[in-house]
């Protein structure tokens, strides 16, 4: 029976975990979009993916590369040592259910590499995992944001540039019809071209209303600005 459960070395390494998992969560639902309030799968909720099916995840996704992926599956497996084996109660004791290799990855998070006790190398080694792993995340998240940032910037630009050309255009046809809207003062042959240049341009703004590619312009216009649609395009 155990004597000594190490429980606030345990009680570090549960809020080191928790910690991680948050900002795994977050990575997944800034990535995914995900804004359902009532969501199961990516929560603290009971039932919802474990660490290691959100840390797949992210691989399959390549949102996380092989040695990212290798890196948060090592500070799983050390975590798993000392919240569901009760007999666990040092990273030395770890270390020897893990094996070699395993203590080989986590003692390269080691920034003293001194003769130190072996522990006290194990224990700042998992800090550093631990503070790296966060890091690995946050910077995902940030690039995320970035890029979803630039997608709206370029949609809202290729609007704006759009209405911009159209409000160019109709600002010309309009002084058009101011400059050569017909006058009393105007000699017959010049109110006759006047009257012929206001006729083509209502002629033709109306053929460009008519013509089928302007009709298919606007029913494809009309689709994409569907609320639903619209929200789609700036996740």
């Amino acid at each position: 029976m155990i004597t000594n459960l190490n429980l606030p070395l345990r009680t570090e390494i549960l809020d080191i975990v928790l910690n991680v998992e948050q900002t795994i969560n977050l990575l997944l639902l800034t990535y995914l979009s995900i804004e359902n309030e009532e969501r199961k799968a990516i929560s603290n909720k009971s039932g919802n993916l474990s660490f290691k099916n959100k840390i797949d995840l992210l691989f399959d996704l390549e949102i996380f590369s092989k040695e990212e992926h290798k890196l948060f599956l090592l500070l799983m497996e050390y975590r798993n040592q000392f919240l569901h084996n009760i007999d666990c109660n040092s990273f030395t004791y770890a270390v020897s259910i893990l094996g070699i290799d395993k203590e080989k990855s986590l003692l390269k998070f080691d920034n003293w590499k001194t003769d130190c006790d072996k522990e006290f190398r194990y224990n700042n080694a998992f800090r550093t995992l631990h503070i790296k792993s966060i890091a690995i995340a946050l910077e995902k998240i940030r690039k995320r944001k970035q890029i979803i940032r630039d997608k709206n910037n370029l949609v809202t630009n290729l609007l704006d540039n759009s209405i911009y050309l159209i409000d160019f255009f109709f600002d010309i046809i309009v002084k058009l019809f101011e400059m050569y809207e017909p006058n009393f003062t105007d000699s017959s042959d010049v109110l006759k071209l006047k009257t012929q240049i206001f006729e083509t341009i209502g002629q033709e703004i109306e053929k460009l209303h008519e013509t089928d590619g302007y009709q298919l312009l606007q029913t494809q216009l009309h689709n994409s600005l569907t609320p639903d649609k619209l929200k789609m395009y700036f996740k």
